[in-house]
């Protein structure tokens, strides 16, 4: 399930797969309507690993987590209209 908060109700898929992940995972959200919104990874100390702004009514991307250590990270989406986020496993 998807947790919202606020009002991101565009929001109509958020999938993080394989999940857990060995390393690399895939990003597919899709939205009722284009707009941007702001994607961040953050490790369980509230470290930002990634950030990226996206535009349009889907998102597809690869994320590699390779390089960090196994645990807990946490996908978020936001803009103006609110936020999402959804937690991700890393296992070696």
């Amino acid at each position: 399930t998807t947790a919202t908060l606020d009002n991101l109700e565009i929001l109509t898929s958020f999938l993080l797969s394989p999940n857990p992940t060995n390393g690399q995972f895939f990003l597919d959200i899709t939205f009722s309507q284009p707009t941007s919104v702001n994607v961040a990874l953050y490790d369980i100390l509230g470290r930002n690993i990634l950030q990226q702004v996206y535009s349009g009514a889907s998102i597809k991307e690869k994320i590699d987590l390779s390089k960090h250590s196994s645990g807990t990270y946490y996908v978020r989406l936001f803009n103006e209209k609110g936020q999402v986020s959804k937690k991700i496993i890393k296992i070696d």
